[in-house]
């Protein structure tokens, strides 16, 4: 049976391979094919294999992980340098999700928090003490053998900080929207979902010595997200001919953001109630307004490449970063390439000598306030795309 299977494939070929009509013989190249008559050699594809690495790689270029309260973080951190508040040891319990719905690395959010809150000020320095037994790695292998052999020894914290995610309320509110128009010739169908998604992260801190919580020291916040989608269906008859499209769009906000969101907001709170420092001002910047990275970006679309570059030269000669002779050079020149990577270095953004959004939204935060009635407004932006002051001078930053 074995030797008819194998020499199945070979007379299949020559039986179609002997067949005048156009037919058979289309059929029988297609059997020949799947039968095994033409094999493949992989090394024919080689050329078209050698562009997989370059077609790998993202097309565009990574960004700080941040959220609305990353300025509240670093004016912590130098409100708590101000207030020259001692080096305190902290540490953190793992944050669990009795949601399941979260999945993120909460307690790695809180310890990036305390970092950025502690860049100038070192007011906070995290023991990384905890053991997980069930995924050992080298470092705690090796803490554990120095530790049996006293020839190491981890210094006590003073602080922790635990909490959880308390909640996901998935579906708080729910809309569904669709109509449909019909006749002989023509379907017309729209329909649109929209979607909201509550999600609560409580922290607390606790004195370490005595495993006790410290009364008032809570942060407890939730925070709104969701999604939507809307679509178009349409089909038509001409004749005996028929057509149909389909067009789409959606958006999803996700919980990884929204979340970073919250343990930002209670690094913030925890730190400057322990700390007795006014932290709400702090919280009180426009950055941390939730529509002024989207305000930044709608701004930043509308200037264009020319409106760009001359915002961001006039903010880089107010600050230093370019002399006043460099004015009007292009985007692509040693000296503006130069000016842009030393000041993306200063602003913790990622390095890449070339004006982007990112670069973009750090050169020109300081120009946008709220104005009475709670909308982010533009301050000092001619309309030639410069910054200005009332006086006619360019304003310091």
């Amino acid at each position: 049976m074995s030797s008819k299977i194998r020499q199945y494939p070979t007379r299949v070929c020559r039986f179609f391979q002997t067949r005048n009509a156009t037919g058979s013989m289309l059929l029988g190249a297609a059997l020949a094919l799947l039968g095994g008559c033409a094999q493949l050699d992989p090394r024919k594809d080689a050329d078209y294999q050698s562009y997989a690495p370059a077609a790998d790689r993202p097309v565009v270029r990574p960004v700080r992980s941040i959220s609305s309260f990353n300025e509240s973080l670093f004016c912590m951190d130098h409100m708590l340098r101000a207030a020259e508040v001692p080096t305190t040891l902290i540490a953190a319990k793992q944050f669990p999700d009795y949601s399941g719905k979260v999945p993120a690395a909460t307690k790695d959010m809180m310890i990036t928090a305390l970092s950025r809150m502690s860049r100038l000020s070192n007011a906070f320095r995290y023991v990384d003490y905890e053991v997980n037994l069930v995924t050992q790695d080298t470092v705690q292998n090796l803490t554990t053998i120095l530790l049996n052999n006293n020839q190491m020894q981890l210094q006590r914290p003073a602080l922790y900080i635990s909490g959880a995610v308390s909640f996901v309320d998935q579906g708080v509110f729910s809309n569904t929207a669709s109509m449909g128009l019909a006749s002989d010739r023509v379907n017309l169908g729209y329909n649109k979902n929209r979607n909201v998604t509550l999600l609560g992260l409580e922290m607390h801190l606790g004195d370490f010595r005595t495993r006790t919580l410290l009364p008032g020291m809570d942060s407890a916040n939730e925070v709104v997200f969701g999604s939507s989608s809307q679509g178009v269906d349409a089909a038509a008859t001409i004749g005996i001919y028929g057509v149909r499209f389909t067009l789409g769009r959606d958006y999803t906000q996700g919980t990884g953001g929204a979340l970073r969101t919250l343990v930002d907001l209670a690094a913030v709170e925890l730190a400057g109630k322990w700390a007795r420092v006014p932290y709400w001002q702090c919280l009180m910047l426009d950055q941390t307004n939730p529509n002024f990275q989207r305000q930044m970006r709608d701004w930043y679309d509308e200037s264009g490449p020319a409106g760009q570059l001359r915002l961001v030269q006039s903010s880089l000669l107010m600050q230093g970063y370019l002399p006043a002779s460099a004015r009007g050079a292009a985007a692509n020149s040693l000296i503006m390439r130069s000016a842009l990577a030393k000041f993306q270095a200063d602003q913790g953004v990622i390095v890449t000598g070339e004006l982007d959004f990112p670069t973009y939204e750090r050169a020109l935060r300081n120009f946008v306030e709220l104005d009475e009635s709670g909308i982010l407004t533009r301050v000092g932006w001619s309309n030639l795309g410069t910054l200005q002051v009332a006086d006619g001078g360019h304003r310091k930053t």
